[in-house]
């Protein structure tokens, strides 16, 4: 169902996103340490993506984006 993974650069690092849908953005960021791949709310993209502009991405060192300074915390 990937309809345009990209990447975009922040600071040091190209952050990996998809986008599905149109309308209003809803951003939907995943918590612990599973990229946007496996998480359950992949599930209801299609459904959200009805309403919306679904923005999901892979946070650093997760998925397809790198951790180019090797260092991860969560400060």
């Amino acid at each position: 169902m990937d309809e345009g993974g990209n990447f975009v650069r922040v600071n040091d690092i190209d952050i990996y996103y998809e986008t599905y849908g149109e309308g209003s953005p809803l951003l939907l960021l995943h918590g612990g340490f599973a990229p946007n791949a496996y998480l359950q709310w992949m599930d209801h993209i299609e459904t959200y993506a009805r309403h919306f502009q679904v923005y999901t991405l892979d946070a650093r060192a997760h998925g397809k984006t790198r951790n180019p300074s090797g260092i991860l915390t969560t400060d």
